[in-house]
């Protein structure tokens, strides 16, 4: 019959149907889902010049750079992670800098986030400048580096949403923290 139509799967995920010769595409659930999702995966402007400032807390391996942006793509689709806008470009900030320690200074991670965790100061910025005067910290060669690195960045990223996000962030470190 001419006017039944013809179903064919040219790609298991993808439904083609032709009918009276004349084609017509369905996407299916999986490539609806991933659509859906594709603005969230997209780094905005804002994000990439934050990474850039943090990118020297990363290492200089494409790896360990593909694996920070890789991991830091799941967590912003992540369901504990407000979908990124101006609004929650804190909590975001916040995200990226947890996590460049995590992937590039993870020997001194769990170190510095229970640091983090007590510290009573504000800001970032504020954190880093009166940790590099902690005894602790001057015994430790690699924590004394990160933080100078970190004092350098001109963000303020909110220690409150630092706080909020250490446990979360942890979770996708290699080694307990």
């Amino acid at each position: 019959m001419a006017d039944e139509a013809n179903v064919s799967d040219s790609k298991p995920e993808e439904i083609i149907i032709n009918t009276n010769n004349s084609g017509l595409q369905i996407k299916s659930e999986e490539e609806e889902k991933i659509e859906q999702l594709r603005p969230q995966l997209e780094i905005s402007p804002e994000e990439i010049a934050f990474i850039q400032t943090i990118s020297n807390l990363l290492g200089n391996t494409p790896r360990t750079i593909k694996r920070f942006v890789n991991i830091y793509r799941l967590i912003r689709v992540h369901s504990e992670v407000p979908d990124y806008s101006i609004a929650t470009h804190a909590d975001h900030l916040a995200i990226m800098l947890l996590l460049a320690v995590v992937t590039g200074c993870n020997q001194v991670a769990a170190t510095l986030f229970q640091m983090l965790m007590v510290s009573p100061k504000e800001t970032f910025k504020e954190f880093a400048a009166d940790a590099l005067y902690d005894n602790a910290v001057r015994e430790n060669n690699e924590l004394k580096k990160v933080l100078t690195q970190l004092e350098k960045i001109e963000e303020p990223v909110e220690m409150e949403k630092i706080r909020k996000h250490i446990e979360f962030v942890s979770r996708f470190s290699f080694r307990t923290l």
